[in-house]
């Protein structure tokens, strides 16, 4: 066993860190491996993936385990995370040029996707290899980078269809990409898609194969909504993937891996508190999880290191929950705090209107902007609507009630 100190710690706060030991999302892998990866390598079409999620929920951290297998099994990626600002677009065609130099094809790309590429980054490739202009050139106009990046798109996935290998593109924080360019993208990507290649068959018939083109595009939940503002059908057309919380044998496994990566045990009471805390939010896990290694020394955790872990960890925790909630309206606050204090079962549109006294036609547009603007709220069926963070409905109400403790008058006051 090595001591539980901060130098041994296994868990890894933050975001977009991939772990030790990944824990769940069984049904996210299986679609990347088993269909996506596996059609798309063999010229059939398959929709992109929209990956959405609150932050923490693991979007980045599954997305560089994606592209650590599909590099591991001789594809190649292109993956971007996309800042404030217009440089998405740039960046995404230098992404793929990297991914084409390094597989040493580079040079073999069509003269149309060699122009587009000078064009729109300055970058000329030529029989010594890939070249960067000391000085990039203007920004192109909104439909000049639709047909460059489209050109390079379908010239990369060609030469990977003539390697026997995907493309996988991966783009990552895209709700931070600018209305104009995120048209622009989306329609690039549609249209490399779309793109195929006719082949004899030795029936005689004609075959028509597509590009082996994999797309990934992350973001939060309110992306769909950003997507329809910027007037692109990508999310109509691509496959939902709604990354929610991590179910608590996935929480339990994932605890008492990470312990044994250092020769620790967990007794079960403390992976039962353990568990509950977390609320299957996996930067909690990790949160909680070093607060709780650092709680004791013994080769055993318990219930009590869990206790006292959770006691370091929460001022953290609060203040990510505040963070989410300060760009709420007074009014939309009250409608999460009104939730929040409803049972589960009953969180319906109808009930949390009853409960703030209101009709729930006059409220709609406030559960409507929770869900789509702020995606703290989502629809679970049949009217009911559930919280994306897990815990934030017990920390809305925890702070209602220190707001009460803290304006109530006391016994000696004036009036």
């Amino acid at each position: 066993m090595e001591r539980r100190s901060a130098g041994t710690d296994p868990f890894t706060p933050g975001y977009g860190v991939v772990p030790q030991v990944f824990a769940g999302r069984q049904a996210e892998f299986a679609d990347f491996e088993g269909v996506v990866l596996r059609r798309v390598a063999s010229g059939t079409y398959e929709p992109a993936r929209l990956l959405t999620g609150d932050r923490g929920m693991g979007k980045t951290a599954l997305l560089k385990q994606f592209e650590a297998e599909a590099a591991e099994a001789g594809h190649w990626v292109a993956r971007i995370s996309a800042v404030r600002g217009d440089a998405a677009l740039p960046d995404l065609v230098e992404a793929v040029v990297d991914a084409l130099d390094f597989a040493g094809v580079a040079v073999r790309l069509p003269r149309a996707a060699k122009q587009a590429l000078k064009r729109s980054t300055g970058i000329t490739v030529g029989p010594t290899g890939v070249a960067v202009a000391d000085k990039a050139p203007s920004r192109a106009s909104v439909s000049r980078w639709h047909k460059d990046l489209t050109a390079v798109l379908v010239g990369a996935a060609g030469l990977a269809r003539d390697s026997g290998v995907a493309l996988l593109v991966m783009l990552d924080e895209s709700q931070n990409i600018d209305k104009q360019s995120m048209g622009a993208l989306f329609h690039a990507f549609q249209e490399a898609q779309s793109t195929t290649v006719m082949e004899s068959h030795e029936s005689g018939a004609r075959l028509r194969h597509h590009l082996p083109l994999a797309i990934y595009v992350a973001g939060l939940p309110g992306l769909t909504t950003l997507l329809r503002a910027a007037g692109t059908t990508f999310g109509e057309r691509a496959r939902h993937v709604h990354l929610l919380a991590l179910d608590d044998n996935d929480v339990a496994e994932a605890f008492t891996a990470f312990a044994a990566t250092r020769g620790v045990t967990v007794d079960a009471a403390a992976t039962d508190a353990f568990v509950a805390l977390v609320g299957g939010y996996p930067y909690f896990l990790h949160v909680i999880g070093s607060q709780v290694w650092l709680a004791g020394d013994d080769e055993v955790i318990t219930a009590a290191d869990v206790a006292a872990g959770w006691e370091q960890a929460r001022t953290t925790i609060e203040v990510f929950h505040e963070d989410r909630l300060k760009d709420l309206t007074d009014t939309q606050r009250r409608y999460l705090e009104a939730a929040a204090r409803l049972p589960v079962d009953e969180r319906t549109s109808g009930g949390i209107a009853a409960a703030l006294g209101a009709a729930t036609e006059a409220v709609g547009s406030t559960q409507q902007a929770l869900i789509d603007t702020h995606g703290l709220l989502r629809r679970s069926g049949r009217g009911k609507v559930a919280f994306t963070l897990p815990g934030i409905d017990r920390h809305l109400v925890a702070s209602e009630v220190d707001d009460d403790e803290t304006t109530a008058p006391s016994d000696n006051a004036t009036t």
